[in-house]
């Protein structure tokens, strides 16, 4: 299935100060995956709150935030 795919919102909290780069790591559920599904195929779009972390190049976690996503179903 293919998507537009936008960042609507983002909720960060900064735990640690960093110098150096910072990688982010988006996980999703499998549970996610099927509520964002269901909702792209009743009604074309999809809009959610997905957590985030910003790991430093020491795999300390510096960054925690929220993401609300949406996506919607081309075509």
């Amino acid at each position: 299935m293919e998507t537009d795919f936008y960042s609507q919102a983002i909720q960060i909290q900064f735990i640690k100060m960093v110098k150096s780069d910072v990688t982010f790591q988006f996980r999703i559920n499998e549970n996610e995956i099927i509520q964002a599904e269901k909702a792209l195929n009743e009604k074309g779009k999809y809009s959610g709150w997905h957590s985030v972390e910003g790991i430093s190049t020491q795999d300390e976690v510096c960054v925690k935030g929220r993401v609300q996503v949406f996506l919607r179903k081309r075509g």
